[in-house]
């Protein structure tokens, strides 16, 4: 029996999520999470740090509202479950946008993105 597709890339999605986004996500309740994905694998992820005026200076905005340990694991496999049924990808971006509800057990919405690149030689 075959690996199921995108396996590897889904781990390596979520370990640089651990390792590049992981203040965002737990410090933020609604973010963007981009990655740059050839051959199949992890080429580049764009961590952002966002800093915003607050009583007449610039501040990093990690409002220490993110995800919980169970609305990870959710988000997780929500992911992996998306990559196993799409097809192997050669050359795209992706994006992952979420938004947790007021509680942050939940997602109020959630969304991933793929933009695949064609390249063509005239």
């Amino acid at each position: 029996m075959g690996e199921i597709r995108n396996s590897h890339l889904a781990m390596r999605i979520k370990s640089i999520i651990m390792e590049e986004y992981r203040s965002e996500i737990e410090g933020k309740p609604k973010a963007e999470l981009e990655f740059f994905v050839r051959d199949n694998v992890v080429q580049k992820a764009y961590p952002q740090d966002e800093f915003v005026l607050a009583n007449g200076e610039l501040i990093l905005n990690r409002p220490n509202d993110g995800m919980t340990k169970n609305t990870r694991r959710v988000f997780f496999t929500l992911i992996e479950n998306m990559l196993h049924k799409y097809r192997k990808i050669d050359y795209a971006h992706i994006r992952i946008c979420y938004e947790l509800n007021e509680t942050r057990d939940n997602f109020e919405k959630m969304s991933i993105k793929i933009t695949n690149e064609k390249h063509y030689k005239y």
